[in-house]
Parts: structure tokens; C-alpha cells; sequence
């Protein structure tokens, strides 16, 4: 009986998988500079791309806040 369940299941999956629809890849959202929010990442005018605050603090030794990260980034 559970071999049923399975194999009834393994078909519905393969059948909604290919019937076309695309499934959204979850932390895929990029901002409009292109960066991945979900991954850490936020733009940086001053480095001109997209960088995560608290490796960058570290790299350049300013505290990891919002307030720090976003003065850094400023246009030079």
C-alpha cells in the first residue's frame, strides 16, 4: 500500500513539475542594483558593487551598523 502512495506521489510530482509552470527560486530576489538582500548583500556607491556591511566593516575596520556601512558607502 505504501508503494502506491509513493509511486501516485512521485507521478503528481513529475506531472506539476512539467506541465510548464516555472516555481519562483526562493532568495532570488535581486534589488535594482542587482544585489541579493537575502544573501547579506547591499549596494556600495564607493566600491561599486554589491558587498555584505559586516565583511566589509571587517575589511576596512568600521563598526558593522547601518549608520557605518552606509557612510563608508557614500559617493567619494
Amino acid at each position: 500500500m505504501k508503494t502506491i502512495h509513493l509511486w501516485g506521489m512521485c507521478l503528481l510530482l513529475t506531472s506539476v513539475a512539467g506541465c510548464g509552470a516555472k516555481l519562483p527560486i526562493v532568495g532570488a530576489e535581486r534589488d535594482a542594483k542587482g544585489c541579493l538582500p537575502s544573501a547579506g548583500y547591499s549596494w556600495c556607491t564607493k566600491t561599486a558593487r554589491c558587498e555584505r556591511p559586516w565583511e566589509l566593516a571587517r575589511e576596512h575596520n568600521f563598526t558593522n551598523t547601518p549608520a557605518a556601512f552606509k557612510q563608508y558607502c557614500q559617493n567619494p
